[in-house]
């Protein structure tokens, strides 16, 4: 600043006006969001406004954890031109609730002098590709003999669906009778 007087005289002095950004940028997480394992969609993403700065950088560091559901932790950083930041902190789950597709052998029948061999029972599963499957069984009765077959199929995460299916095991063929021959007698 300069002051002069009518005769000329003058002064000055030196002053400063600093223009500063101190305020962080308001940083919007996405949701929080859950996905069956068979049908993980877009992750949603964060959003940031700033005082002064149109083009904020926004940025994003994961972390996972855990297995059913698996659970990914998304830490997001907006930070301005003048360095200020904000986080937030958002969460994808990704989890199994879909029980295993769990096929039975058909019902069977043998005569009890050629038993076969024992149909199996398949699975499918939405995310698990080795599904394990268990069976238990059961028998009643002696003519026939009955086994029961119960089958249970479980994926990774615990879920699991039961199926149930018989072996009848009959013996319908009469015994062969030789007669001694005839005899006479006087």
């Amino acid at each position: 600043f300069t002051a002069t007087d009518d005769c000329g005289n003058s002064s000055t002095c030196t002053t400063f006006v600093h223009i500063d950004d101190t305020t962080p940028p308001v940083l919007t997480c996405p949701a929080e969001q859950t996905f069956e394992c068979s049908a993980i969609g877009a992750f949603g993403t964060a959003s940031a406004t700033d005082n002064c700065d149109a083009n904020v950088t926004v940025s994003e560091v994961r972390d996972t954890s855990g297995t059913c559901p698996t659970v990914i932790r998304r830490i997001w950083t907006a930070t301005d031109d003048c360095g200020n930041s904000s986080t937030c902190t958002s969460f994808v789950n990704i989890d199994d609730t879909t029980p295993p597709v769990l096929t039975c052998p058909a019902e069977q029948t043998f005569e009890c002098s050629s038993i076969g061999t024992f149909g199996s029972a398949s699975a499918t599963d939405n995310c698990d590709a080795n599904v394990t499957i268990t069976e238990v069984r059961d028998t009643s009765g002696t003519c026939p003999v009955n086994i029961r077959r119960i089958f249970t199929a479980t994926d990774d995460c615990g879920n699991s669906s039961t199926c149930t299916t018989f072996v009848h095991i009959d013996d319908t063929t009469p015994p062969v009778l030789t007669c001694p021959a005839d005899q006479n007698f006087e």
